[in-house]
């Protein structure tokens, strides 16, 4: 797995807001329009973990002595980390 970038989003300025330009100056329209932003982005990447967790988590709960090798074998074989089964 790759690693990720260290939080950009941490980096990221609001629009037209200096560097030196203490927090304590930060209007509520302005808080809003940043942390709005941050949630368009971030509610489509967690959607995504959030998938592939439950994928996971499909793959690992089999019902079953047949079904557990089939997944067993499924892993220790192809390196898979879901088999839909």
């Amino acid at each position: 797995m790759a690693p990720r970038p260290c939080s950009a989003h941490r980096r990221r300025r609001a629009p037209n807001q200096p560097a030196s330009r203490p927090s304590a100056d930060l209007s509520l329209d302005l808080l809003t329009d940043i942390f709005t932003t941050f949630e368009t982005e971030r509610i489509p990447k967690t959607a995504e973990l959030v998938k592939g967790a439950r994928e996971a988590g499909e793959m690992r709960v089999v019902a079953g002595l047949e079904a557990a090798k089939r997944r067993n074998d499924a892993v220790r074989w192809n390196g898979l980390l879901y088999v839909p089964l």
